[in-house]
C-alpha cells in the first residue's frame, strides 16, 4: 500500500503479529525509542501508531498495530513458536523446516520472509526491501471501503463480531454482579 504526500511516494508497512510479538521492538530497531515498547504479555500499543521513516531514496510509513488474538491456537503454543522463530540458535534447518511447514501458503501468495536478528542494520534492510514491493490490497479494505459493508457482513467481521458480542454480555453480567454488591 502507498500514498503520496508533497510529492513524495511512502510505503505503508503494517508491523502485524500478536501481543508480546516484538512488534514495537522492531522499529525501535528501525527509529531508536520512536513508539512505546512493552516488557510484558500486556498489549502496549492500544492504537495504531505510524512512524515515518526515510531509508536511502525510500520514504515508509511503518505502522505500529496492537496485538491480536489467534482463535485457533493458544497464547503458550503461539509464543513459544515465535519464541523458537526469533533465537539466534534457530538456524537454517529449522527456518526451512518452518517455511516447509507452515509460510509456504504465505510465500506462494508472495509474502517475504526474513530473519530480523536484533539489530537496527536488520530491520532498515527489512524495510528497505519491503518498500521496493507492490501494493498488496487485502479482503478487508475491498469489502470496507470500496463494497461498503458493515463489519458483520464481511468475512473478518463474522469471525470477530461474535466474540465481541459474548464479551459485552460477560461485561455486562460482571456489571450487574458488581452493582448488587454495592
Amino acid at each position: 500500500m502507498s500514498f503520496y504526500d508533497d510529492d513524495k511516494i511512502y510505503c505503508i508497512i503494517l508491523v502485524i503479529g500478536l501481543t508480546g510479538s516484538g512488534k514495537s521492538y522492531f522499529i525501535n530497531h528501525l527509529i531508536a525509542s520512536s513508539v512505546k515498547e512493552g516488557h510484558s504479555m500486556a498489549s502496549e500499543a492500544e492504537k495504531c501508531q505510524i512512524i515515518w521513516l526515510g531509508i536511502g531514496a525510500e520514504n515508509a510509513a511503518i505502522v505500529d498495530t496492537p496485538g491480536f488474538d489467534d482463535s485457533n491456537r493458544s497464547y503458550s503454543e503461539t509464543l513459544k513458536e515465535i519464541n523458537q522463530m526469533s533465537e539466534r540458535k534457530v538456524g537454517l534447518k529449522r527456518e526451512r523446516e518452518l517455511r516447509k511447514q507452515y509460510w509456504n501458503v504465505m510465500e506462494s501468495k508472495r509474502s517475504i520472509i526474513r530473519q530480523f536478528d536484533g539489530k537496527p542494520a536488520s530491520a532498515k534492510a527489512l524495510v528497505c526491501r519491503l518498500t521496493r514491493k507492490p501494493d498488496v490490497v487485502f479482503d478487508i479494505q475491498t469489502e470496507l471501503v470500496h463494497e461498503g459493508k458493515m463489519l458483520e457482513e464481511i468475512t473478518a467481521g463474522r469471525l470477530v463480531v461474535p466474540r465481541l458480542d459474548s464479551r459485552i454480555v460477560e461485561s455486562n453480567n460482571e456489571i450487574q454482579k458488581l452493582e448488587q454488591r454495592i
